[in-house]
């Protein structure tokens, strides 16, 4: 089966039936893969140099951790929340752990900082581009 296959069949729900309860958790992965796939092949084809397995890897994990978290608010309390991925191992009770990431090219700069809390809930984000 090639990509073309594949992406049909997840689609269509041929792959995963679109009535399974892990069916948007699997779409929102394929999804955010995908578009660390389109970024990498950037990076390569105006030849700047990609990120490792691991980097990308940790992004996905932050990305769908994000997403699922956000998706979670909008649903009714009585509805099961997907799992999140962490990546992180949580702060000690009663503590805050603040996460740091920097990236530097040749034009511009990015700086991003994530606060969890004991359960790794996200209790705030930023973001500066320089």
């Amino acid at each position: 089966m090639d990509v073309k296959d594949w992406c049909l069949k997840l689609l269509t729900g041929r792959l995963v039936p679109n009535h399974d309860p892990s069916f948007d958790g699997i779409m929102l992965f394929a999804s955010l893969c995908m578009e660390a796939i389109w970024i990498e092949r950037n990076l390569i084809i105006h030849n700047k140099e990609g990120r490792d397995a691991e980097s990308i890897n940790r992004s996905l994990m932050v990305q769908m951790q994000n997403y699922l978290q956000a998706l979670s608010t909008n649903q009714a309390l009585d509805q099961s929340i997907p799992m999140q991925v962490i990546w992180v191992s949580p702060p000690p009770p009663c503590w805050i752990k603040v996460n740091v990431n920097t990236t530097v090219r040749d034009e511009k700069a990015m700086g991003a900082t994530v606060a969890r809390d004991t359960h790794s809930r996200t209790l705030a984000t930023r973001t500066a581009i320089c």
